[in-house]
């Protein structure tokens, strides 16, 4: 079970992957139609899932409407309703993805859990909606899913990023991640970061 669009990289590894097999659910998308140029599910399709071979069933995608506290319901609903045999939950009932591929923001927002927000300590539903001013809404899992996730593979380029990943990586604000998001990123088993040089250029 794939959460998030990772390449094919398991314990820092590249391996095989029979993507007829895999399951598809977004860490984050924004509440906007299926087909907007802003919506995750389009770019997927585009750039990673038809070109791979992901059948379209497999990917387990919103509804596409702008009412985000809908959307959220709606998708933590979609993702419950899968088999243990497909997403196994844990001692608490939290999804147990085999992978969740995640950015981060030079801010060290992942997912949609921005810095300084409720969200990042929010503990009662595992997809959360989120509304910024002048943006629009959004779901994302909740940290407690993500860090159930056995593995988590985190993508940072360039340059701009470089502070953001010492924080990420060398520093603890000691908030519980309320100030910088990645800080709180503990997945069960691993953790892969991809970096290039500009990124990397501080660490």
């Amino acid at each position: 079970m794939m959460g998030g669009l990772a390449e094919a990289v398991h314990g820092g590894k590249l391996v095989s992957v029979e993507w007829k097999k895999v399951v598809l659910v977004y860490v984050n998308h924004k509440c906007v139609p299926l087909d907007d140029a802003a919506s995750n599910h389009r770019k997927a399709l585009e750039i990673f899932a038809d070109k791979v071979g992901l059948p379209r069933e497999n990917i387990i995608a919103p509804g596409g409407s702008a009412d985000g506290v809908h959307e959220a319901a709606a998708y933590e609903k979609k993702i419950l309703s899968l088999p243990s045999e497909i997403l196994p939950r844990n001692e608490e009932g939290t999804p147990v993805f085999d992978v969740l591929a995640l950015g981060m923001g030079s801010d060290g927002h992942i997912g949609s859990l921005y810095p300084n927000r409720s969200e990042i300590s929010r503990r009662d539903a595992y997809v959360l909606h989120v509304e910024q001013d002048g943006k629009p809404p959004s779901i994302t899992l909740s940290l407690p899913v993500m860090n159930a996730a056995k593995e988590v593979v985190v993508l940072a380029l360039g340059e701009k990023k470089a502070e953001a990943l010492v924080k990420a990586l060398k520093e603890d604000a000691g908030d519980n991640g309320a100030s910088f998001p990645a800080q709180a990123l503990h997945p069960q088993e691993d953790s892969t970061w991809i970096l290039d040089t500009g990124a990397a250029k501080l660490l």
